[in-house]
């Protein structure tokens, strides 16, 4: 679960899986911009593949999609502090206990809970989200901040499903082909960079074979010489 906490609300989410990407519609304002701006800077970074690692689909982009629902478009800013949590699978001792309470597992704790940094593999994740927005990421050493949620009411938000946007669609088109063309581009790069170095190392090898049969050939001339 992730948690997005400001000094008047706090916003649980979780990870999505299955169904359609939703944070590239152009309906999810907020998370389509945080996204846009990750890319950017992923690319600014020279990454192989610049796109998240995991589709978007984290708790950190499930809660912005929230955000950006309840305050069009709002994005965490440097008054919000950010964590996500999980609770590993049970030990052996606590199988035993779920077995003896009928495959009931007990509600967890704040002990059993386990800090999840933000994703950032290779081609990029929600660990640049702090860096974009200045949101603070939490951890067990977190001062905790003061807050008010008087007037605040609990309610939920559904993520979709959305009815496909044919403007939203040609725009993820024309990104995707953006995205490849970079992609091809780099591998270019990165494939003549290679060929220039190896060409290099093979000339500084001949020039080095070279010197050295020079100075044999010098070393043999004084030996003749001498003799």
């Amino acid at each position: 679960m992730h948690v997005y906490q400001n000094q008047h609300e706090i916003i649980v989410s979780s990870s999505k899986k299955g169904g359609p990407d939703l944070h590239l519609d152009v309906k999810n304002a907020s998370g389509r911009k945080l996204l846009e701006d990750c890319m950017k800077k992923w690319r600014g970074e020279d990454r192989a593949n610049p796109t998240h690692t995991n589709e978007a689909a984290c708790g950190e982009f499930t809660g912005v999609h929230i955000m950006g629902q309840l305050h069009k478009g709002k994005i965490p800013d440097e008054n919000t502090q950010m964590v996500a949590v999980h609770r590993p699978a049970p030990g052996a001792k606590e199988k035993e206990e779920i077995k003896k309470n009928k495959g009931i597992r007990r509600p967890a704790t704040k002990e059993d809970l386990v800090i999840q940094p933000p994703c950032d593999g290779g081609r990029g994740g929600c660990a640049s989200i702090p860096t974009l927005t200045g949101a603070e990421v939490a951890s067990k050493e977190t001062t905790e901040k003061d807050y008010d949620l008087t007037g605040s009411e609990f309610s939920t938000h559904a993520l979709g499903p959305y009815e496909e946007d044919p403007a939203a669609k040609k725009k993820q088109d024309e990104e995707k082909l953006e995205l490849e063309k970079y992609r091809k581009d780099h591998k270019a790069r990165m494939q003549a960079e290679l060929k220039a170095k190896k060409q290099r190392d093979k000339q500084e090898a001949v020039a080095r074979a070279k010197a050295n049969y020079e100075k044999a050939k010098q070393a043999e001339k004084k030996q003749h010489g001498q003799s």
